[in-house]
């Protein structure tokens, strides 16, 4: 019932929000506009200040940002451009010249005080974690809205990161995953075989479209870049157990966080042994891999995966370099 009043209170205001802009923008392209420069800059104030206005006062206290009226008004200036008489622009010209840039600037300003914040709150956080991903995470979430936004964004960060800065392996040495699984040489293998069928690739699609071409290209490094900062961060985030939590961590595909309080079963599992709906697969190679560690919880546990993605769990498949070891070191 609560999420059915606030769809339909959202429903309201977009629904009047638009009504009034679709009025403004007759308005504008009516033939009184066209023939009066008084009505034109009416006109003009309706669009690029009356709508802005009203979209800050209509998201204002909610969980939309604010700094989403910025791009409302580019979006009202170009309408502005779009239907307003060449003849009287006169106070539009004057919104462009001034208000633009000053929009500008104060986007900049913001950018760079969240930057700050963000900056602080990620070296508060990092005092307490040792996990670059997790910690950009939390400090990004925390200034940054909307969350899966800023989840997303953390991720994009963390792999830059991860790919080019770090390359120390952490000091508590963790457990590995990757070593008995061989993901690392398979993933060496196929960025082989990406570089040289990009390269193949882009020969053949030039002969037809140069550009075409180029986007291909231009995907395929994005793509090989986030298999080389797996290929990395599959070593740089071991799984780690502390006495009061496990940090269950795979590359860049995912990390969760469980109290160990929340487990009810950890216990191994063929390697060929089929998973099923309710069961969650952590696995460095995806469906390539075989998992032989299977937790089970009391209550579902948020695990975030590829670009900030949420999942709720409760059953979770992992594949472990030592699991006897792993099981043990979770009993004791």
């Amino acid at each position: 019932s609560a999420t059915l009043n606030l769809t339909s209170h959202w429903t309201i205001k977009a629904g009047f929000f638009a009504v009034l802009a679709a009025s403004v923008m007759m308005i504008a392209f009516s033939p009184a506009v066209s023939g009066s420069s008084v009505l034109a800059t009416a006109a003009a104030i309706d669009i690029v200040i009356t709508l802005p206005v009203v979209y800050y006062f209509l998201i204002r206290g909610s969980a939309v940002p604010s700094v989403t009226t910025v791009p409302v008004f580019i979006a009202c200036v170009l309408a502005g451009a779009a239907v307003l008489p060449d003849e009287h622009r006169g106070f539009f010209n004057i919104v462009i010249m001034f208000g633009v840039p000053a929009v500008e600037l104060v986007v900049l300003g913001y950018l760079g005080f969240r930057i700050f914040r963000t900056r602080r709150v990620y070296l508060d956080e990092s005092r307490t974690r040792s996990d670059l991903m997790e910690t950009l995470r939390l400090a990004i979430v925390r200034e940054l809205k909307p969350a899966f936004a800023a989840r997303a964004a953390a991720f994009e960060i963390g792999i830059f990161a991860i790919a080019f800065l770090k390359w120390k392996t952490p000091e508590n040495g963790g457990f590995s995953y990757h070593r008995r699984s061989g993901a690392q040489t398979l993933l060496v293998v196929f960025l082989s075989v990406l570089a040289v069928e990009t390269v193949v690739l882009h020969m053949l699609l030039s002969l037809w479209s140069p550009t075409a071409a180029w986007l291909t290209t231009a995907l395929s490094i994005y793509f090989a870049f986030q298999v080389f900062a797996h290929l990395k961060a599959i070593r740089l985030r071991p799984i780690e157990i502390t006495d009061s939590e496990i940090r269950l961590q795979c590359g860049i595909l995912g990390d969760m966080v469980i109290s160990r309080d929340q487990i009810v079963r950890v216990e191994m599992v063929s390697l060929a042994s089929p998973g099923d709906r309710e069961t969650f697969d952590l696995l460095p190679l995806g469906a390539m891999s075989q998992a032989n560690v299977r937790i089970d919880l009391t209550e579902p546990v948020s695990v975030f995966g590829v670009y900030g993605f949420e999942k709720r769990v409760s059953n979770i498949r992992i594949v472990i370099d030592e699991p006897e070891q792993f099981i043990e070191a979770l009993h004791g």
